[in-house]
């Protein structure tokens, strides 16, 4: 679905898509995309209705915290960082949003095709927001409305004080390689003492981590583990992993269950072949596992494969 849109259908039809697009986040991120990503094919995804459907939640207020785990690759950062926040300010715009990356230089990217799909013809002349982009705070990494609302983008560590948000967006928090130093353990802790204290109202604001598993002690990992102890923070889970397990069927408070029903089935096949995943697990089954299945532990073992022992039986004899 491309921006040329009245070349395929009426001016009526036309005008009638992009006022629902106003009020329908799929619509909204299928009609943006080619502004986003110019040149690049969308193939669009149930797990893409999905994530919409937990981020309108987030939008009517129904989920204040959702954990999203889904495999590289997935466009989740071009739905959730770049699409979704500039959507809500059609509706909200005096929403302050901060969003974190593992590194300034994926902040500063998102930051930027935010304020381009803001200032594109496209959404100028077929969303007509009542708002203006704020002409004395329009940086590479943070930019304000006429309306209050603002969004700032940094990286994980660092600081960001003076400033709270409404929207606490972490994008993959972690780099794969992380998981062998300290910043496995940092990062929980700059999320814990620094990035949730940035909240306007806790009692209002909402917070959103995607990512792709790494480790069993990763940020998701350790929030959701949090969850299943006496008055911990209860977290929405939206689980998508690339090859169907029955067992680990996600579902969600708000009526949401994984679609798929034959245990192996893939996430989209059109995007990742059986031949593709196949491959890419036989190389490394503890990174497929992790980060496309979204369980940080292989079955039998990562570092030590079970099927690599073997038991030995002693007869012992006493005189």
């Amino acid at each position: 679905m491309a921006s040329s849109a009245p070349q395929a259908v009426g001016q009526a039809e036309y005008d009638a898509l992009h006022a629902f697009a106003r009020t329908d986040l799929k619509t909204f991120a299928q009609l943006a995309w080619p502004e986003l990503n110019p040149g690049t094919d969308m193939i669009w995804s149930w797990h893409l209705d999905a994530i919409c459907e937990h981020l309108e939640a987030v939008t009517a207020g129904q989920i204040r915290r959702l954990i999203i785990n889904v495999p590289p690759g997935s466009s989740k950062t071009s739905l959730v960082c770049q699409t979704w926040p500039v959507w809500e300010w059609l509706r909200r715009p005096e929403l302050r949003w901060g969003f974190a990356a593992y590194g300034a230089d994926l902040s500063t990217r998102d930051s930027v095709a935010r304020r381009r799909l803001i200032a594109s013809d496209w959404f100028q002349r077929e969303m007509r927001p009542d708002w203006d982009l704020a002409g004395d705070q329009s940086l590479k990494t943070q930019f304000d409305n006429d309306c209050g609302g603002s969004m700032r983008a940094t990286s994980v560590g660092a600081g960001s004080t003076g400033f709270h948000f409404d929207r606490l967006v972490t994008d993959d928090p972690l780099r794969p390689l992380d998981i062998y130093t300290e910043r496995l353990g940092e990062h929980v802790r700059w999320f814990r003492g620094t990035w949730q204290s940035r909240m306007r109202d806790p009692q209002r604001a909402a917070q959103i981590l995607i990512m792709q598993r790494l480790h069993d002690a990763d940020l998701a990992g350790v929030l959701l583990r949090a969850m299943m102890q006496e008055g911990g923070e209860r977290w929405e889970h939206l689980c998508i992993p690339m090859r169907f397990d029955a067992s680990r069927r996600s579902s969600t408070s708000i009526g949401w269950r994984d679609p798929r029903k034959v245990d192996g089935e893939l996430l989209c096949p059109e995007r990742w072949s059986a031949a593709w995943v196949d491959t890419k697990e036989r190389a490394d089954p503890r990174t497929f596992a992790a980060q496309y299945q979204q369980t940080p532990k292989v079955a039998d073992g990562t570092i030590f494969r079970e099927g690599a022992f073997r038991f030995y039986h002693l007869d012992q004899r006493i005189d």
